[in-house]
Formats: structure tokens, sequence, C-alpha cells
């Protein structure tokens, strides 16, 4: 009977384990984008958010950066167009490696809750030299 019973545990074990991400995370939670850029200290990043996105999303700064003279986003125009703004601080002999997560998610719509996987993390490493 032991004999039965220990592979099909085995089994069921691997099953229910192969149907998770390495990180934990499922697929319910929509895209993740991993930029690393490296810029001049003194200038200024631009990131266009608007390919990330439609009308009804909303472009937020989940984790901010530890040390910056401009980390934000605007949205001049009607709809969704937002633009990520980022200039570092510091002294252009010091490198400096910032990281920003950038979080577009689904408006509602009718009332209704968007469902996660709609959404978007963008990740930005930052190296300022």
């Amino acid at each position: 009977m032991k004999k039965i019973f220990y592979p099909l545990g085995w089994a069921t074990f691997a099953v229910l384990f192969s149907c998770t991400k390495p990180n934990g995370h499922s697929d319910m939670l929509g895209k993740r984008i991993t930029i690393d850029t490296t810029l001049t200290s003194g200038t200024t990043y631009n990131l266009d958010l608007a390919p990330y996105g439609d009308d009804d999303d909303q472009a937020t700064i989940r984790q901010q950066a530890a040390s910056f003279t401009t980390s934000e986003i605007t949205n001049s125009a009607s709809g969704f167009s937002p633009v990520y703004h980022f200039s570092a601080v510091g002294d252009p002999k010091t490198p400096l490696n910032e990281q920003v997560i950038l979080s577009i998610t689904e408006g509602s719509r009718n009332g209704l809750q968007a469902h996660p996987s709609d959404s978007t993390l963008i990740t930005i490493n930052l190296k300022v030299q």
C-alpha cells in the first residue's frame, strides 16, 4: 500500500508547485517590465508611459527613488498620456544607483473593479554617472 501512495504524494507535490512562478506570483498580477538605463549626472530621464496603458488607466509611483531632484509622473494631455521624469541629485564624480517602480493599473469600467492582470509594473534601474 505504501508503494502506491508514496509516488502519488510526490507527483501531487510536483504538480502543485510547478503551477507557480519562481517569485511566488501568478500570471494574474499582470505584466512586469524592467528597464536598465545609464544617464549622465545633471541630465533628465523621461519615459513615455502611454504605450503601457489606455485611456482609463492610472499611472503611479509605487516605489520612489532614494535620491532625486525630480521623480514624478506628469500627464499634460487629455486621456492616458503620462510621462515619468527623473533627474538625480549628486556629484558627477560619485556614481549613483537608483530604482523606481511605476504601476500602471486599469481604471474601473462602469463601476466594476478591474482585473489585476490588466496591470503593468515597470521597474527602472537608473545608473547615474
